[in-house]
């Protein structure tokens, strides 16, 4: 029988260069989308503990609390903070690959060690793309796009294309929902489409407008009160084309008494592994990749959506 032995826990590097130094240069790879957003969650841990369901202890009063005027030698009266709970239950991805015993000896390059590189990075995306779909589930503020921005006169006008972003949906449909509960958004997460939709908007190119160009050597710069609004743009193709994600990712939403209010989390029960194993009947290796996580939305208030924008 062959034997399976567990290998090496992959980093959070995903790039070959960082995982495989001897790659460099010998195998040309392909090119996966940018993975940014486990990132922006709060992280748990859950490796080596008993369980696979993560539970939240949270304040469930309102934001607006505020305490009562008291009369001299009037009772002061009496209040607690009521508490709800939320759990996530992890879950597990899994895929592995075979190499032959000719394909090894017949290139003489690293080839395992290639599959493994691309098969790590295949897992990440695996991952950015669950943590987008439980953004786009858990949003709570979903607005159709306009279009609409304003113009230096005070004139609102139509975006160039019907389905391309405006200027009022990143700041009223976008920021201010999340801004209505006392968090600051800090992240617009794109598609390219909606990218190049926002590079055609005046207020971000010209520099009439603002007196400084916001956009210099072909990049949009996130600098304090520069479009987009205090947001940094996130390019992903893992955005849905015609959605856009206005967020506050922070653990913490910059109040003056810094209150632990996070309202995305990652929770990780496994993270990226390997075990290789002899298959002699294919005179072959097969290695093999599991990781075990969930992402979870506790607070649908820091999440603005987008829709009805070009996909094309």
């Amino acid at each position: 029988m062959s034997s399976v032995s567990v290998g090496q826990t992959l980093s959070a590097v995903t790039t070959a260069g960082g995982l495989y130094p001897q790659l460099d240069q010998q195998i040309i790879q392909l090119t996966m989308p940018y993975m940014p957003f486990r990132g922006l969650c709060a992280q748990k841990s859950m490796v080596g503990s008993a369980g696979n369901t993560f539970v939240w202890a949270r304040q469930t009063g309102q934001r607006t609390a505020v305490f009562s005027e008291v009369a001299e030698s009037a009772y002061i009266p009496l209040d607690s903070t009521p508490y709800g709970y939320s759990g996530v239950t992890v879950y597990k991805i899994g895929e592995g690959f075979l190499v032959s015993r000719e394909l090894i000896e017949d290139t003489y390059l690293p080839v395992v060690q290639d599959h493994m590189v691309r098969f790590g990075i295949r897992a990440a995306n695996k991952v950015d793309n669950d943590v987008v779909k439980t953004l786009i589930a858990g949003a709570t503020n979903t607005a159709a796009a306009s279009g609409s921005s304003l113009g230096a006169t005070g004139t609102t006008f139509a975006a160039y294309r019907t389905g391309a972003i405006g200027q009022q949906d990143i700041v009223i449909n976008g920021i201010l929902p999340i801004t209505k509960i006392n968090y600051f958004p800090d992240t617009a997460a794109l598609n390219p489409i909606q990218e190049a939709d926002l590079f055609m908007l005046p207020m971000f190119t010209e520099q009439w407008q603002y007196g400084e160009a916001i956009v210099r050597s072909g990049f949009l710069e996130n600098e304090p009160n520069h479009p987009p609004y205090g947001v940094q743009p996130v390019i992903s193709n893992n955005v849905p084309a015609g959605t856009a994600i206005v967020l506050a990712s922070g653990s913490n939403p910059r109040t003056t008494l810094g209150q632990y209010a996070p309202g995305i989390f990652f929770v990780e029960k496994r993270p990226l592994t390997t075990a290789t194993e002899d298959v002699p009947a294919a005179d072959g290796q097969a290695v093999y990749f599991s990781a075990r996580y969930a992402a979870n939305v506790q607070v649908g208030g820091v999440i603005s959506l987008i829709t009805g924008l070009a996909t094309s």
